[in-house]
């Protein structure tokens, strides 16, 4: 005689909150598998696994862009387009920015918040390379 077990695939579907971090557990409650003998269902352990975005990286609950600037828009100052998790914004270079120089841009924080946090906005940092160099130039008379 059998168990009575009967194994199948089932796509569940559930919210993942703002702010978690590779590694962490999710627990959804009774999506788990059923008991021996009747009852109700255990939870499912989620792990989540953060993928790497191709221009963006997180740190902490930070975001970080590398910007590189030419050296006009460094030294005169300008506007750049970069890319956030929500789109794209220009943001604005000031005359004068320096190398390695870390600019704050602040994006309102989501509805959901992580366990255990309190409600605060993200940060997408800007950052310029750590050298500029200049190359000589032939086209100069």
């Amino acid at each position: 005689g059998g168990t009575g077990t009967q194994y199948k695939d089932q796509t569940i579907s559930f919210k993942i909150p703002a702010g978690v971090t590779d590694g962490m557990t999710l627990t959804v409650k009774g999506k788990g598998n059923a008991p021996m003998h009747g009852g109700v269902n255990g939870d499912l352990l989620v792990v989540i696994e953060e993928l790497k975005h191709p221009q963006l990286l997180r740190d902490g609950n930070d975001i970080i862009y590398n910007l590189m600037l030419d050296i006009p828009t460094a030294t005169l100052g300008g506007s750049a387009e970069i890319p956030t998790l929500t789109g794209k914004v220009r943001v604005k270079i000031p005359a004068g920015t320096q190398p390695g120089k870390k600019s704050h841009l602040r994006v309102p924080p989501r509805q959901a918040q992580p366990p255990g946090q309190r409600r605060r906005q993200r940060k997408h940092l800007l950052q310029t390379p750590p050298r500029l160099r200049l190359t000589p130039s032939t086209d100069l008379p």
